[in-house]
């Protein structure tokens, strides 16, 4: 598998397509200021390429640069192709690169689906955060949403207060200040 960069790539309509498929709406900006963002932050949308057999897209992963941490911000593997531990070899293939701790949302573990998301997590050595987070809205119309935060490598929090890396979220990622 190799991740591919969205803007360069040839599969922006199925990027497009699972994008918002695998994410609620209030749980996602347009898809085409991804494209701005690219441009202008430090962030990288890329496409997740299978290629094992004939190359093609099998998910799609945004990733959000800080000088002490990375942040996930979508990550989601095709339907078709989940339970197959593709999922897992990225998460992993990600930690062992980028040599970082690494900050993820997930929906609170409230029912079945959004506890075996957790575990997942857990199983590649992220560590569920009892804190309180409410996701900022991604527009005007949208909501504020209740989560999780989940952390790989939470030694980050013995310099980097949970309180200054949500600051830096809701900054850098959602365009608002505390």
């Amino acid at each position: 598998m190799r991740l591919e960069f969205l803007q360069h790539s040839e599969y922006k309509d199925y990027a497009k397509g699972l994008y918002e498929s695998a994410f609620p709406e209030n749980e996602r900006r347009d898809f085409e200021i991804n494209f701005e963002l690219i441009e202008t932050k430090d962030f990288d949308f890329f496409l997740i390429i299978d290629s094992l057999d004939t190359p093609k897209p099998i998910g799609i992963i945004s990733i959000w640069y800080f000088e002490d941490y990375i942040y996930i911000e979508h990550f989601a593997i095709d339907e078709n192709e989940r339970f197959k531990g593709k999922g897992k070899e990225i998460i992993k293939t990600l930690i062992d690169s980028i040599k970082m701790p690494i900050i993820i949302e997930v929906e609170p573990p409230l029912d079945e689906m959004t506890k075996k998301r957790v575990r997942f997590y857990e199983g590649l050595d992220f560590e569920l955060l009892d804190y309180f987070y409410l996701q900022p809205p991604y527009s005007k119309e949208k909501n504020p949403i209740e989560l999780k935060l989940m952390i790989y490598e939470k030694k980050i929090l013995e310099t980097n207060p949970i309180e200054e890396i949500i600051t830096e979220l809701y900054e850098f990622v959602y365009g608002v200040g505390l």
